[in-house]
């Protein structure tokens, strides 16, 4: 018998106790070291190099370790009890879950940021409009007309200094006197600085304006400013 069959007790290797591999497979997961501590070195090499595969094989190995499909290079199984893995699948459920929910918590302000970078893209938001200065003038004294500006048909701004008793008029470009009866878009009795507002139709205009000295008038209007 001996002579046929060999030796008697045959040489039965050593088994891994499963408790041990899967505590290094929950804590040192990511690094491969579980699987290196079942001489499984090529895939504990390129589970350390993908980081778990992202998380994911260092989630499929606890529930594998757990569930005695894990076995060592040579491919024997690993010892451990029925409530024993009982209980490690349930902390690697625990595991899994909280590292999936930290995950996502962690990831949600980068998915808002590129969601609402994306919708910028897709669908940008309209320009935002501002208050624009679309003429300036410095007036000589006496009464003289302005060069023209255009209007955009929207509510205008005029603000004005005079070093004296003058008035101002809208008029059409063009236009070398006011209508009769028109009132002036503004007027003073004595030195004064303002703002005054008119809706102003789309069109070219000029000012007609007296004043006993050097005065100023810059026009206003809501717009969108030429980022050039």
């Amino acid at each position: 018998m001996a002579d046929e069959f060999g030796p008697f007790p045959v040489p039965v290797a050593e088994l891994k106790n499963f408790r041990t591999n899967w505590v290094l497979a929950a804590a040192l997961g990511p690094l491969g070291i579980d699987r290196f501590h079942r001489g499984r070195h090529i895939t504990g090499a390129l589970k350390a190099l993908t980081l778990g595969g992202a998380g994911i094989w260092w989630a499929a190995d606890q529930f594998s370790i757990a569930s005695g499909r894990a076995v060592d290079a040579q491919g024997h199984p690993m010892t451990g009890t029925k409530p024993q893995r009982i209980l490690a699948a349930a902390l690697s459920g625990v595991l899994v879950a909280g590292a999936c929910t930290a995950a996502a918590v962690a990831a949600l302000p980068l998915a808002s940021e590129a969601g609402e970078e994306l919708s910028a893209v897709i669908a940008p938001p309209p320009p935002q409009q501002e208050l624009l200065t679309i003429a300036s003038f410095k007036v000589p004294a006496g009464e003289h007309t302005t060069s023209e500006f255009s209007a955009n048909g929207e509510e205008a701004a005029f603000k004005y200094t005079l070093p004296g008793p003058g008035y101002a008029y809208l008029l059409p470009a063009g236009t070398a006197t006011p209508p009769k009866d028109a009132e002036p878009l503004f007027s003073c009795f004595e030195a004064c600085t303002g703002t005054v507002t008119a809706v102003v139709p789309a069109g070219k205009y000029t000012l007609l304006v007296q004043t006993p000295g050097e005065g100023k008038i810059s026009v206003h209007q809501m717009g969108v400013r030429d980022p050039q």
